[in-house]
């Protein structure tokens, strides 16, 4: 029978040291405490072992704090974690104390240049020949946009005017099978027209 006096003590880890380590001067105690299923004092016990001080917070964070304050409304919260090795928390919270809001428009912006960004990301993927990793519909037809791809690897070029015709130049290394392949897609080839070919020259000559 156990002793209402007794208590269940937590098993210190040398994988909780390393978490202190790495949060301690960013988290709270109340917070470290709670992920690691002990008491506040028994996070100050280990930190003092391993030499933590809490110190002047403002002073040792200053540089992460003016980023923050800088980018705060160019940034998501996610980003200036990553730039500031801050949890995205900490970092919601030295806004909050500096009084930081963004408006709509902002919140818009941001939201906008992230989306924009994994679209990239995306396009980049299946232009290579890679799985995307979203479900995001970046391409009407993934397949001819590989294919399209490829082809310029080859040496045709894709007309500025429309995005599936593709030239190629006299001296061409055709590659007929996959042409073949590109038609049934929609793609149309044709020769490289004249003055293309002159600029394209000129341009290398300089």
């Amino acid at each position: 029978m156990i002793n209402g006096n007794e208590r269940n003590y937590k098993r210190w880890t040398v994988k909780d040291d390393n978490f202190l380590m790495e949060r301690y001067y960013s988290e709270r105690l109340v917070d470290l405490a709670r992920h690691l299923g002990c008491s506040r004092s028994t996070i100050t016990h280990h930190a003092r072992r391993l030499g933590l001080w809490k110190g002047n917070t403002a002073e040792r964070n200053r540089d992460a704090i003016a980023l923050v304050e800088m980018e705060h409304d160019n940034l998501t919260y996610k980003e200036l974690a990553q730039q500031t090795g801050m949890t995205v928390k900490t970092v919601c919270r030295y806004a909050r104390m500096r009084g930081l809001r963004r408006s709509n428009e902002q919140w818009r912006a941001n939201l906008s240049r992230k989306r924009k960004e994994l679209y990239d990301r995306e396009r980049a993927r299946i232009t290579f020949g890679l799985e995307q990793r979203t479900k995001l519909k970046v391409f009407s037809n993934p397949k001819r946009s590989r294919l399209r791809a490829k082809l310029r690897q080859f040496g045709y070029r894709v007309s500025e005017e429309d995005p599936n015709v593709l030239y190629y130049p006299d001296s061409q290394c055709r590659r007929l099978i996959r042409e073949q392949h590109g038609m049934a897609m929609g793609l149309r080839f044709e020769p490289l027209p004249t003055p293309m070919t002159e600029s394209t020259d000129f341009a290398e000559s300089c």
